[in-house]
């Protein structure tokens, strides 16, 4: 992940999925503060906080879940951070048609095929930011 430190979101994110070693695990919805990362540097709960903005996984939660349980359960876990998530408008994040559908479709190629896919997420939030 590059962070932006002033704007107190992620630039860009990046994960590797290994298709041949997905597993399961139960979604944690703990949404937290990296504690990697300083505080002020870190857009929390109260972004999200009474409006209609999700909070958009920029790496998705069932992305790096592989390989052993252990290492599966704390990829889970840090994708909850709020240094991976977006404002993303809800329509939009959990439309099958949509974003969401998007998602699965990489997913399913993967585990499916047995792949290794490589995805890159960049949340465009202004006018400004980068193409």
């Amino acid at each position: 992940m590059l962070l932006d430190p002033a704007r107190r979101l992620a630039i860009a994110t990046g994960v590797n999925i290994d298709g041949d070693q997905l597993v399961t695990v139960d979604r944690a919805n703990d949404w937290h503060l990296d504690s990697r990362i300083p505080t002020y540097e870190q857009a929390g709960e109260a972004l999200y906080a009474r409006n209609n903005l999700d909070r958009g996984h920029l790496v998705r939660r069932l992305d790096p879940v592989w390989g052993d349980k252990t290492t599966a359960l704390r990829a889970n876990y840090d994708t909850f951070a709020y240094t991976n998530a977006a404002p993303q408008a809800a329509t939009f994040n959990q439309s099958k048609e949509l974003w969401l559908g998007l998602e699965d479709h990489v997913l399913t190629c993967a585990r499916t095929n047995g792949n290794r896919i490589s995805v890159f997420t960049a949340p465009v939030l202004s006018a400004q930011d980068p193409t």
